[in-house]
């Protein structure tokens, strides 16, 4: 499993990973105000990261200003090691050097931005945000300024086939979320706006293989954007077509059965701003032994894991 996954999941599975960001910003030009004059940001679910898996931003809107496109950026940052909040070049005080008139905010959200930015303002809508009321906020993906759904209903179950090959003996080398016949998809997702900044996509890993992605979807009702998987069209033992959901057959090759394995389905910015590796917004995931194909193996909703944050800012 590569490091990056297991950081992700680590996360969903042991539940809200709190940080308190470092002294930032502040009332005085340098930063180095008193306490109660710097930004507090309180981040739950968000792994450690490094500056090549994009950076994050932190943004807030004023009154009297658009939202969104007109937010000031308070500062990039991003997780290290130690659970620190920190700048990209993992110095401290990523918030600081602001003065404002802090009482006009009215939202913040945070964002994610490609390593190599060089866009002064935000590349995406926040991964999460909140208004801001007498200083203080609570930020959450159903924000505004955010992807704007909730997943606590997200639920799901997937079967291991191989729709697109013909022999019977390589059943276990393919992931499906559809039922045994293949007739019915198993996904329940809010469905993403097709020319939206963010989407779906579904991954598998296996500790002998490694971690590789089973196609990128908006919606759960039709295939996904690589059919039947990346060896589709080669011809071969794939000679007839895959179901008409999200899935793929033989995403490492041929005759690497995926007993034991895992799955999961994570939110993407569609800019790959975070690079090429699963995104930290994890949905649903499962995890199995020897599982016999056409068998449902159920996904568990991840939705409790997913990042929030609190803000507040100085006097």
């Amino acid at each position: 499993m590569n490091s990056r996954l297991n950081r992700s999941l680590c996360v969903a599975a042991a539940g809200m990973l709190a940080l308190a960001a470092l002294p930032g910003c502040s009332d005085d030009d340098n930063g180095s105000g008193p306490p109660g004059e710097e930004i507090s940001l309180e981040l739950n679910g968000f792994p450690p990261s490094t500056p090549a898996e994009g950076v994050l931003e932190l943004w807030v809107s004023f009154a009297g200003t658009e939202r969104h496109d007109s937010a000031e950026s308070m500062g990039k940052f991003r997780v290290n090691a130690e659970g620190q909040i920190v700048k990209p070049d993992g110095s401290p005080n990523p918030f600081a050097g602001h003065d404002h008139l802090w009482q006009l905010a009215v939202d913040a959200f945070i964002t994610i931005e490609p390593a190599e930015d060089s866009d002064p303002g935000p590349s995406l809508p926040g991964i999460i945000a909140g208004d801001i009321l007498n200083r203080h906020g609570t930020l959450s993906m159903s924000g505004e300024d955010a992807i704007g759904f909730s997943f606590d209903t997200a639920a799901g179950s997937l079967i291991l086939a191989t729709p697109s090959s013909s022999d019977a003996t390589d059943e276990t080398e393919g992931i499906w979320f559809t039922s045994a016949s293949g007739t019915t998809g198993t996904l329940t997702l809010p469905n993403l706006p097709m020319d939206g900044p963010w989407i779906y996509e579904a991954w598998t890993s296996n500790d002998a293989y490694g971690t590789a992605s089973l196609g990128r979807f908006f919606t759960v009702n039709g295939p996904d954007d690589d059919g039947s998987g990346p060896l589709q069209g080669t011809g071969g033992r794939i000679d007839q077509p895959g179901f008409n959901f999200p899935g793929s057959d033989f995403p490492f090759g041929l005759r690497l059965p995926l007993t034991p394995g895992e799955a999961f389905i994570t939110i993407e910015p569609t800019n790959y701003s975070d690079g090429l590796g699963p995104f930290i917004l994890t949905v649903l995931h499962a995890q199995w032994g020897a599982s016999s194909a056409g068998t449902p193996v159920p996904l568990v909703n991840l939705s409790s894991s997913l990042p929030t944050a609190s803000i507040t800012l100085p006097e």
